[in-house]
């Protein structure tokens, strides 16, 4: 059976709707950082192209995971699928230290 897309954004923006810190970002103005929280109903998905092979796989996720995110982001999580076929799909981990397909 394909994903639902919709299904697991929905899931997804449940997740940050729950936990304030990844709809935190931090925003400077006037020489001072105030904390902005935004809404978990603008987080989107990034699908990218497929990813058939899984040592290409293993090497955008550990690729992806250790992309910094910038404190005046909306979101302190990035969300990807990844197509590996027509009904298997992989998502990213939300950042760094979180685990990958080769539990690293």
């Amino acid at each position: 059976m394909p994903l639902d897309r919709d299904a697991f954004m929905r899931a997804a923006r449940a997740l940050v709707a729950r936990h304030p810190i990844l709809r935190t970002r931090y925003v400077r103005r006037d020489g001072t950082v105030t904390q902005r929280m935004d809404d978990a109903a603008g987080l989107e998905a990034t699908v990218t192209e497929p990813i058939a092979d899984d040592n290409a796989l293993i090497q955008w996720l550990r690729e992806e995971r250790t992309r910094p995110l910038a404190p005046e982001d909306p979101y302190a999580i990035r969300v990807h699928l990844v197509p590996v076929d027509e009904e298997q799909h992989s998502s990213s981990p939300p950042g760094p230290g979180a685990p990958s397909m080769d539990g690293r």
